[in-house]
């Protein structure tokens, strides 16, 4: 399948297992413009950004994401974080998917996204230390399952257009 316009000349290709998620029989990967093969994750959210500069400079410096893979020169970026995926992408209007709405900050409303990540204590005070306004402190949260509950540490921020990002490391389980 070829997407169409200028959103991404691309190819989609299904992989066997060997390299992608085990609860699915295939991985989605995708050949870019250059010529270099992008797998997928199963879920990448798409922040639509008000300023695509603000946002890219605000991610990877702030919260500590890898530019990976510009998708769109200067308009659109896949970033990578301990195997979170997100793609930052500048606004051009009303297109055929999005936004079905005139977009007003906070962008994101009735979302937050989950981000686990390995030490959520260091990116906690890389954060503080950046000057970064903290929407959620740091807390420990118990959450009930069916049988037992799983404990996460856990604190979220707001993007500089609102979306709400919430980092999180598993602390344990109990009964």
């Amino acid at each position: 399948m070829t997407l169409p316009g200028s959103v991404l000349r691309a190819k989609y290709f299904r992989f066997p297992v060997g390299s992608g998620n085990a609860r699915s029989p295939f991985r989605l990967a995708a050949r870019l413009r250059d010529d270099t093969i992008y797998h997928a994750r199963q879920l990448v959210p798409e922040f639509v950004c008000s300023n695509f500069a603000k946002a890219l400079a605000f991610t990877p410096s702030c919260l500590d994401f890898a530019c990976s893979t510009p998708v769109r020169k200067n308009a659109s970026h896949i970033l990578e974080r301990d195997g979170a995926e997100l793609m930052l992408e500048q606004s051009v209007g009303k297109d055929r998917l999005w936004p079905r709405a005139e977009l007003a900050y906070p962008f994101g409303r009735g979302i937050n996204f989950q981000i686990q990540v390995a030490d959520v204590e260091h990116l906690h005070a890389a954060i503080l230390a950046a000057g970064v306004t903290v929407y959620l402190p740091l807390e420990d949260r118990w959450y009930r399952r069916e049988n037992d509950e799983i404990g996460v540490k856990q604190f979220a921020v707001q993007d500089p257009d609102g979306y709400l990002l919430r980092f999180s490391q598993v602390i344990g389980e109990r009964r």
